[in-house]
C-alpha cells in the first residue's frame, strides 16, 4: 500500500536540471513495515529503480503519526465516500 508520495526535478552531478524526475514512494507491507522506492522517472514511464530501502528508523515514527493523522477527515470535511 502507498502511504506517502513526493516528487520533483532530478539534477544531474554538476547541479543542472535533467528532463528526468525523481519519485519516492513510501509503501507499507502487509506487516506495516515501511519501505521507501526512489524511482527515476520520465515522460514515457519508469527508467530506472534508484533505490529500494528500509524507511529510515528515525523517521518511521513520524510518517506513523503523519498516516494516521490524515487518515480521519477534519471536522466538518465533506465525505468522498459514493452510496448508491
Amino acid at each position: 500500500m502507498v502511504s506517502r508520495y513526493r516528487c520533483g526535478p532530478l539534477f544531474d552531478k554538476d547541479g543542472i536540471k535533467t528532463e528526468y524526475s525523481l519519485v519516492e514512494i513510501d509503501c507499507l507491507d502487509r506487516h506495516q513495515r515501511h519501505t521507501l522506492l526512489r524511482l527515476k522517472v520520465w515522460a514515457f514511464g519508469v527508467r530506472q529503480v534508484l533505490s529500494t530501502d528500509d524507511f529510515p528508523k528515525e523517521q518511521e515514527h513520524e510518517a506513523n503519526k503523519a498516516l494516521h493523522a490524515t487518515s480521519e477527515p477534519a471536522p466538518g470535511a465533506a465525505s468522498s465516500s459514493h452510496e448508491g
